[in-house]
């Protein structure tokens, strides 16, 4: 995606997708099996709908990729409200969607929190939010205040501290778990990967 214009909630989905790569067993992954990012337990909590709607049978390698984005539309970016952050801006939406899919929703959304209470001047800009990990109105509406006040600046300082606190998680989970060092690379890539594409659109 080269375009502000086409990071459209599908090309988001789809990228992300991608990113992910097909099926994968690596033996220090806690996930365990995965495949087009989807987690073997993420698969089966949602195994009856997925043998509803798309013949399922239950075997990893036979996720396919519109399975699985089905299950990121439905388990990651409905519950992230990726609608309403798009219509803010969205590359927002799109560095939130990768953390919640690659972290978890709930260290995707906190993230966002966290940035957007150091950047209140002391609440004199909005009101602080709880970093709870749970998107509602108020971190909407804080988002919203940022945006409307920091203009597009801030939009960029945002995307930047959010890629720099996805990168500092990535650090601090490898710290505490040695096994996460054959991940660590790879996780900076994927920052690496994004930085480059807001760079080009954000600054040329």
């Amino acid at each position: 995606m080269n375009k502000l214009e086409d990071f459209t909630k599908v090309n988001i989905i789809k990228d992300k997708t991608g990113v992910e790569g097909g099926y994968v067993y690596h033996k220090a992954d806690r996930g365990g099996e995965t495949n087009h990012g989807i987690t073997k337990a993420l698969a089966d909590d949602y195994k009856e709908k997925l043998a509803v709607l798309f013949r399922w049978d239950g075997t990893m390698m036979n996720l396919s990729e519109e399975m699985a984005f089905w299950l990121y539309d439905t388990h990651f970016w409905k519950r992230m409200k990726g609608d309403e952050l798009l219509a803010i801006h969205p590359l927002i939406a799109d560095k939130c969607f990768d953390v919640c899919i690659n972290s978890g929703v709930t260290q995707g959304i906190k993230n966002l929190q966290l940035v957007l209470n150091l950047n209140n001047n002391s609440q004199k800009l909005y009101s602080d939010v709880g970093v709870d990990g749970a998107i509602g109105k108020a971190t909407l509406q804080a988002l919203s205040s940022y945006v409307r006040l920091r203009g597009s600046e801030g939009i960029e300082r945002l995307i930047v501290m959010l890629l720099a606190e996805q990168g500092g998680f990535y650090s601090r989970i490898t710290q505490s778990r040695g096994a996460n060092e054959a991940f660590y690379y790879g996780w900076a890539g994927r920052v690496a990967r994004d930085m480059k594409i807001y760079s080009k659109i954000l600054w040329g």
